[in-house]
């Protein structure tokens, strides 16, 4: 199944991921020539992380999901069966 894009759209999540994955010694400017991008779009997605920077629930304090850790890591359970 394809993506569905803007009609102004020009990157793609393959375009985005490739110029975030990017080592550091490739210069922007070099990046938004391969990709046929205007530098500052290239500066843009390489500022942006793809995921939050420290995981956390959203649903369980700090103290309950090292709760359910221990209880998970001791009795080796599964998930379902725990609850």
């Amino acid at each position: 199944m394809g993506q569905v894009l803007h009609t102004n759209a020009v990157t793609t999540q393959a375009t985005r991921k490739a110029i975030q994955e990017a080592p550091a010694k490739v210069s922007t400017s070099a990046l938004a020539k391969r990709y046929r991008l205007n530098y500052r779009t290239v500066q843009k997605w390489r500022g942006r992380s793809s995921g939050p920077k420290e995981p956390r629930s959203k649903s369980l304090s700090k103290v309950e999901e090292a709760a359910c850790l221990f209880f998970g890591c001791t009795t080796q359970l599964p998930l379902d069966d725990c609850l």
